[in-house]
């Protein structure tokens, strides 16, 4: 019964009805909730409810629902809390509890509380250190380290604090430089090393070092563009493509060259149609994510 209600849910998310997700996921929670008390001690049905909560996260997150995001997202983080007592080395438990605070950190960022969200991004990254020295070699947690640099970039530009925003984004770089090294088909890796040269080139513009920071925002538009014509149906790389542009077009009117700001600005706006723009609200980089899948 719960895996119905998340599909059914899931279904209405990606057609667009956050209403009628919301109310699948009450129904998910209410049944793994039931589970629950009829066998307290079966870990996965007490994952479940946590899963369950962190979907309704979620489809708040996405309605707008900041204060609701943040109580379910608070439900599932002791739910994690609770399970990885039992087995605090088990990596997908320490992983999911990580992953958990930086979508609390994501939530607090966007209401302006930027000391709790900067909290959370640091618990974040020291539980992610925990986990790769218990494995090393894991390619997605380096990738999820790396990106907890990247959001940790964004919150200190909103913050104000210019140099430790470019040093963290320089430090996600360096995990995401390495990673694409490893495998350059990974189009993910590239994607997200892409968008940390953008904001980095941002921040640098921004600190008035331009040549460094122009130099980043060409690496940035040149990789969103090799990777928007490999693929075509893709809007939110289209969307990222028309960022990068739009950074491009702010450099160069910072340096008093309107005519090529022009022509990047024009690039944006052929980069994203009007009438995927609304679209492109529910893609952005950092903002919310995709439900969790069910696994029971």
């Amino acid at each position: 019964m719960c895996q119905s209600h998340f599909y059914v849910r899931y279904a209405s998310y990606l057609s667009g009805d956050l209403e009628g997700a919301e109310e699948e996921f009450d129904a998910y929670l209410e049944k793994a909730e039931r589970l629950v008390a009829l066998a307290p001690e079966n870990l996965d049905y007490r994952r479940e409810v946590g899963f369950a909560h962190s979907n309704l996260g979620s489809v708040r997150e996405s309605r707008g629902d900041m204060e609701g995001a943040d109580e379910a997202y608070r439900r599932n983080l002791q739910v994690e809390e609770d399970l990885r007592q039992s087995d605090p080395a088990r990596l997908d438990w320490l992983g999911e509890f990580a992953e958990t605070n930086n979508k609390l950190a994501v939530v607090y960022a966007r209401q302006g509380r930027y000391a709790e969200a900067l909290e959370k991004h640091q618990r974040e990254l020291s539980l992610k250190d925990r986990l790769l020295r218990l494995a090393p070699d894991h390619a997605y947690w380096r990738f999820r380290r790396g990106s907890t640099h990247y959001f940790l970039g964004k919150l200190y530009e909103a913050m104000g604090d210019l140099p430790k925003a470019e040093g963290a984004h320089r430090a996600a770089r360096a995990v995401l430089d390495s990673l694409v090294a490893q495998d350059p088909s990974n189009a993910r890796w590239r994607r997200t090393l892409s968008l940390t040269e953008r904001w980095q080139g941002r921040v640098l513009s921004k600190e008035g070092r331009d040549a460094d920071g122009m130099a980043l925002l060409r690496r940035a538009t040149e990789e969103l563009a090799a990777l928007s014509r490999a693929d075509t149906a893709s809007v939110q790389l289209r969307g990222d493509l028309a960022a990068a542009h739009i950074e491009m077009a702010r450099a160069l009117l910072r340096t008093g060259r309107p005519g090529p700001a022009l022509d990047e600005a024009r690039a944006a706006r052929g980069d994203l149609p009007r009438r995927e723009r609304a679209f492109r609200r529910c893609t952005a980089p950092g903002g919310a994510r995709a439900p969790r899948l069910s696994r029971a």
